[in-house]
């Protein structure tokens, strides 16, 4: 039987090989691997010397915690690995006094699903993940600080806010946009305005192929902020910009146009969250 331990340098190669047996040569978490073990707290489950599952755990800026780059390997799949690894991501949070687990699971693996159900998680929104290159051609705009204290009607009156249940992808984890938590992005320098239309950025990672631009949707048009992100890319020197869209056919039809396409993970992005304590 499996146990749950925390993963060393020693164990990155098993890691790599986990990778590519449950997801293939091209698993994203290949190049962050070393960074998760690192920086992070990257959970393994072991059957004796065999790592069989991997989980990562994040502290988030709001005291919860975001778990993420999940692998089970097939051999090992519907048989309780990915439930001891949150159990263990658990225990860690109820020490550190987290109050939530985040995490979201893509809704055609129905088995990450029904095990994040089971292990107590409850659904709040989807989102498709979308990507388009940075282009000079997009129309200019001028971005300026988004002030929550004075700006905090439009956040909680926005259609988009409500179609993403209220949450906001940022680096490497998701978001209630609370008035806290919009106060400690307005400090990151992560909400702008241009006109009536709020976004956040922040940037996601720089690979063999460029470097990206996370642009979130939090209030106004959506049209007219997906039109501007190419161009805002570019101003910041990047390659491509990247988002987390509401799964919502309108949002999503208005991306396409734009010329976002769809990335090969996270179509539809379920996002759950339980509660750190019972």
């Amino acid at each position: 039987m499996w146990t749950a331990r925390v993963a060393t340098e020693a164990d990155l190669p098993a890691l790599r090989e986990l990778c590519v047996a449950s997801v293939g040569p091209d698993d994203y978490v290949l190049s962050f691997v070393e960074r998760f073990v690192r920086d992070s707290v990257t959970f393994v489950a072991v059957d004796g010397p065999r790592v069989v599952g991997m989980m990562v755990y994040d502290d988030t800026p709001d005291g919860s915690v975001w778990l993420h780059a999940a692998r089970t390997h097939p051999e090992y799949r519907r048989r309780g690995v990915a439930t001891a690894l949150n159990r263990a991501s658990t225990v860690l949070a109820r020490s550190r006094h987290r109050e939530s687990l985040r995490l979201w699971a893509d809704a055609a693996n129905t088995a990450s699903v029904a095990a994040a159900r089971r292990d107590g998680f409850e659904e709040r929104a989807r989102f498709t993940r979308m990507r388009v290159g940075a282009s000079r051609s997009s129309p200019g705009v001028r971005l300026e600080p988004f002030d929550p204290a004075e700006g905090w009607p439009v956040l909680t009156s926005s259609p988009l806010m409500r179609l993403g249940g209220g949450y906001v992808f940022h680096d490497f984890y998701f978001l209630p946009l609370t008035r806290a938590n919009a106060t400690w992005l307005a400090r990151e320098r992560a909400l702008w305005r241009f006109g009536s239309q709020v976004i956040s950025v922040s940037e996601d990672f720089e690979d063999a192929w460029g470097k990206d631009l996370q642009i979130q949707l939090l209030a106004g048009d959506p049209a007219t902020i997906l039109d501007a992100a190419p161009g805002i890319a570019r101003s910041r020197g990047a390659d491509r910009v990247e988002s987390f869209l509401p799964h919502d056919p309108a949002v999503l039809d208005e991306a396409r146009r734009a010329g976002f396409d769809l990335m090969d993970w996270g179509r539809e992005a379920v996002l759950f969250e339980k509660p750190v304590l019972p």
